[in-house]
């Protein structure tokens, strides 16, 4: 019986440490063939992490986390799973997301979406909320995170409304961080205490409104005149009235107006009510002030013509511009007889979502 354990014993050894090589090449060509390469795969041995990886495709994050001095065996399963960006320090920058407590979605979307000096600026504080969320939106901008975070917590508002109002550059005081539009044409040009249209600005298309639907000589862009007149002329079949007292002003007439208002109220309070000139909407040619037949226009917010015009004037491309519930966005008191020609499929969009168009282009990539 000795003799049969002492000849049986080398055999069971033979098989054990053969099984053992036949197992270790096993896994080393399982991992080749994933793509590893040799030093990766020893790490891998090393690591005793080989039940892992194998599980997945391919990462080239974790190859050279693997290869590195930065890699850390807790995050072996993030590693797997973060898209690799050919950057130095690249696996230092990951652990220090990873160690803040982002998760590797997160982690992806900011390689993907972030600029380096935002990336830094993330690297240094602690976890930002709603991060996710921010980069999900097709018109976040990388180059105003920090703004973002600074509004949000200064103003305490979701997501949508941060990226929206600080793309509108909200953030800053009105009347500062002023950019020149560089295309007035633009149908859907906007024109606010942020941006100012040029001095000698003034459209080429001007047309006269017919004499029924207007106070006087009042000129519009040609591409608002019919759906204008069709509007002033649909009303009427309603027994209601609905005028153009006051469109297309130049700069200089609108200089004139706001200084007027500056001398009688001070700046304070005209910059509630009148624009300065370069801002006004007037100055596109594709604004219009209306009135009824039976009140000045001031009180048109009263009248029977305004809840017409409230349900009905995005039908023919037109929108209210300053709204009582926006006064905040656009910087002006309520104005209901102060719309804006952009199209009857924009005004309906806008109509149907209680948005001006500020906030619209605001949310355009």
């Amino acid at each position: 019986m000795k003799k049969f354990i002492c000849v049986l014993l080398p055999i069971i050894l033979v098989i054990l440490v053969t099984i053992y090589f036949v197992f270790s090449n096993s896994k080393e060509i399982t991992l080749k063939k994933l793509n590893y390469n040799s030093e990766a795969i020893s790490k891998i041995n090393d690591f005793d992490i080989y039940d892992i990886v194998v599980k997945e495709k391919y990462s080239k994050t974790l190859e050279m986390s693997l290869l590195s001095d930065e890699f850390n065996s807790k995050y072996v399963n993030d590693y797997i799973k973060i898209n690799y960006v050919d950057s130095i320090n690249f696996i230092e920058y990951v652990n220090k997301l990873l160690d803040i407590g982002y998760s590797y979605i997160e982690i992806n979307m900011i390689h993907d979406k972030l600029e380096n000096d935002s990336i830094k600026y993330i690297l240094e504080n602690n976890y930002i909320d709603n991060l996710e969320q921010y980069l999900s939106l097709v018109y976040f901008k990388s180059e105003n995170l920090v703004r973002y975070i600074d509004y949000s917590k200064k103003n305490n508002s979701d997501v949508v409304d941060t990226v929206t109002y600080v793309n509108m550059d909200l953030d800053y005081d009105f009347y500062t961080n002023i950019k020149e539009v560089e295309k007035p044409d633009d149908l859907l040009v906007t024109v606010n205490k942020y941006n100012q249209l040029p001095s000698d600005y003034e459209p080429s298309n001007l047309v006269l409104i017919d004499s029924s639907c207007s106070t006087g000589n009042n000129y519009i862009r040609s591409e608002a005149k019919i759906p204008f007149e069709t509007l002033c002329n649909d009303i009427k079949k309603e027994g209601l009235f609905v005028k153009a007292m006051s469109t297309y002003r130049s700069y200089k007439t609108q200089n004139s107006i706001y200084n007027g208002y500056v001398n009688r109220n001070g700046v304070e309070e005209a910059d509630t009510y009148s624009a300065r000139p370069g801002h006004s909407e007037h100055q596109t040619g594709l604004a219009i002030d209306v009135m009824n037949n039976t009140t000045s226009y001031t009180n048109f917010g009263s009248t029977k013509e305004y809840k017409w015009m409230q349900e009905n004037a995005h039908k023919y491309g037109f929108i209210l511009s300053y709204p009582s519930d926006k006064v905040s966005i656009t910087g002006y008191v309520s104005e209901p007889w102060h719309y804006r020609y952009v199209g009857v499929e924009l005004a309906t969009y806008l109509h149907e979502n209680n948005l001006t168009l500020d906030e619209y282009m605001a949310r355009q990539v």
